[in-house]
């Protein structure tokens, strides 16, 4: 395609100046991603380059499950990732897991989020023996609290339960309850809301 010009004062807007702008314009639109992925959405298209640290070392992304000690001391950490922009207060934290046995365990890594029911203030990363509760929803605002699960661990293998980015949590709209009485001026039902996320 020719680089366009810039439309002079005066000059007709014609549908053939338009048809080569819309050209243009689709021909900018991201088809791949080496190394990396985009999703598209209703605001529009996000490229997520994965970092390569080199060596064959593989790749680093947000909330990435790494673990050392010993058979008799076995320890885990998540690499750094945010939830709505919030890094969790004990990112740089290692947690204690069991020592391996035959009657094997699971444990729950959760990302436990807290706010004012519109904003996320603090995340902290949790180990659990058992999953997180059912998200309720709440009366005219998103719950103040809410846990994440990002890796279910069984017998010291990981398993990531979220996508390989950092989170996005928003407040959404869960169920309507009509009001058994409606005033004049006044909506004829309850709101309730929850927290929706994806990475």
């Amino acid at each position: 395609m020719a680089i366009l010009g810039k439309v002079q004062r005066g000059q007709p807007i014609t549908a053939d100046l338009i048809n080569n702008i819309i050209d243009g314009i689709q021909e900018c639109r991201l088809q791949s991603v080496v190394g990396g992925y985009f999703r598209r959405g209703q605001g529009g298209t996000t490229v997520t380059v994965l970092p390569s640290r080199g060596g064959g070392e593989g790749l680093n992304y947000p909330f990435e499950y790494y673990s050392g000690g010993t058979a008799t001391a076995p320890w885990f950490g998540l690499r750094a990732g945010t939830v709505n922009g919030v890094l969790p207060t004990n990112w740089t934290t290692t947690f204690a897991l069991p020592v391996a046995t035959t009657a094997g365990y699971t444990r729950y890594v959760d990302l436990n989020c807290s706010g004012d029911g519109s904003s996320i203030n603090q995340v902290e990363i949790q180990l659990n023996t058992t999953p997180p509760a059912a998200m309720t929803a709440t009366y005219e605002t998103a719950p103040s609290q809410f846990k994440i699960n990002t890796h279910t661990v069984v017998n010291g293998v990981p398993y990531r339960t979220i996508g390989a980015s950092s989170i996005l949590a928003v407040v959404q709209e869960s169920i309507r309850v009509d009001r058994e009485q409606v005033e004049y001026g006044v909506k004829p039902w309850d709101q309730y809301y929850i927290w929706a996320f994806a990475s």
